[in-house]
């Protein structure tokens, strides 16, 4: 349930691109501000079976963190959940990226990952990386 009350229980899929980005304007340009203002880190270890990049919270500036907190916040109450190497996440979907955080109260989550959308395929309630 959101701070508004209501459940989120999948991608609003229903809603247009157009639609979204009208009724979410203001929080869409805070979310491309905040990740287009500092660089990503790509995950190395990661690269043949899961490639995403991510922020560490402690390595921001101030203002870059606090907007972290905000993120990982909207994510966790307008995203969607799936599970992917059998571990649910919360996952927000934004222009052709998947991001999303490993599950700790907002207070313990110091890592936002990113992945490209078209690196992965959503199976049921799954997402599976797409190798091809």
């Amino acid at each position: 349930m959101n701070k508004m009350g209501f459940t989120y229980v999948e991608p609003a899929s229903y809603i247009s691109e157009e639609m979204k980005e009208i009724l979410f304007a203001e929080d869409y340009e805070r979310i491309r501000a905040f990740v287009s203002k500092y660089p990503w880190t790509f995950a190395k270890t990661y690269a043949k079976f899961a490639p995403h990049e991510y922020y560490v919270k402690d390595e921001l500036d101030e203002h870059g963190q606090a907007e972290f907190v905000w993120f990982v916040e909207y994510i966790r109450d307008n995203g969607f959940d799936c599970k992917f190497a059998g571990k649910e996440y919360t996952y927000f979907e934004l222009d052709g990226h998947y991001y999303w955080t490993m599950g700790e109260p907002i207070e313990e989550t110091i890592i936002l990952n990113r992945c490209d959308k078209d690196n992965y395929v959503i199976q049921g309630k799954s997402m599976v990386f797409n190798k091809s």
